[in-house]
């Protein structure tokens, strides 16, 4: 249906770029579906599973790369629904998306570290019905292990906070294997993601952090965090769009 809708509408804009070879881990790929989403794109194409440089899965030994991992993770937590996200005085290598979970009553947020030095660490609050995360940016000499600097800033989306402060949230962060983009396989939650011995896709497991801890994200890596019991009023319409999708 939408694609005849693409195709029925000439003023209808297209376009097409290059997301880069996906033989190293390109947190790109998943800024470029924020964004799409963001912006109301009607259809997002990857160029294919397999063959040439694009492909979600390695030509010769048909692994999954880093990509395949990043659609997965969005395809199973980032539902439909888009919420606003207040980008005001945000370092602009990190990249913040926020939506409503996918089958669930709660919101999925995901955090993009696009440099290579800079750790970002972000303490969750409650503010009258607005919840904002107060992040501090530490950048990491190269030649130093010790911090130089922090920096406040903020990012914040509409929502009132769950009475459950006991509660976890679950976190999957996926990193490049010893800090290095080149090499491979993606690590997520400190466990590199291989196929099992069926030659099946492993079992994505989230880290549990309780829901008022801070959180981090190391330079180079994605985030995706879903917070439990999260009542934005407008996520509960777009759960039932979600289910009749699936």
């Amino acid at each position: 249906m939408v694609f005849k809708e693409l195709l029925l509408m000439a003023e209808v804009e297209k376009w097409v770029g290059c997301v880069g070879s996906v033989t190293i881990q390109r947190n790109g790929y998943l800024d470029q579906l924020g964004m799409a989403a963001k912006y109301h794109t009607k259809v997002y194409c990857r160029p294919t599973l397999i063959g040439g440089n694009y492909g979600l899965l390695n030509k010769t030994t048909f692994m999954p790369n880093p990509d395949y991992y990043s659609a997965l993770l969005w395809n199973r937590l980032m539902g439909t629904g888009v919420l606003a996200v207040d980008r005001r005085n945000i370092a602009p290598h990190l990249r913040t998306y926020g939506h409503c979970s996918k089958g669930k009553i709660c919101i999925t947020l995901l955090l993009i570290n696009l440099s290579n030095q800079t750790h970002f660490r972000l303490n969750v609050r409650n503010i009258l019905n607005i919840r904002n995360l107060h992040t501090t940016q530490h950048v990491t000499s190269k030649k130093k292990t010790s911090f130089i600097h922090g920096l406040k800033t903020t990012v914040s989306w509409v929502g009132t906070k769950s009475t459950y402060e006991k509660l976890s949230r679950e976190e999957y962060h996926l990193t490049p294997l010893h800090g290095d983009i080149r090499r491979k396989p993606i690590v997520l939650n400190g466990i590199p993601l291989k196929l099992n011995v069926n030659g099946n896709i492993p079992i994505l497991r989230p880290a549990l952090v309780k829901v008022n801890y801070s959180v981090s994200i190391a330079p180079l890596s994605i985030k995706f965090l879903q917070f439990p019991n999260f009542d934005a009023s407008g996520c509960k319409w777009w759960m039932f769009v979600d289910l009749l999708l699936m």
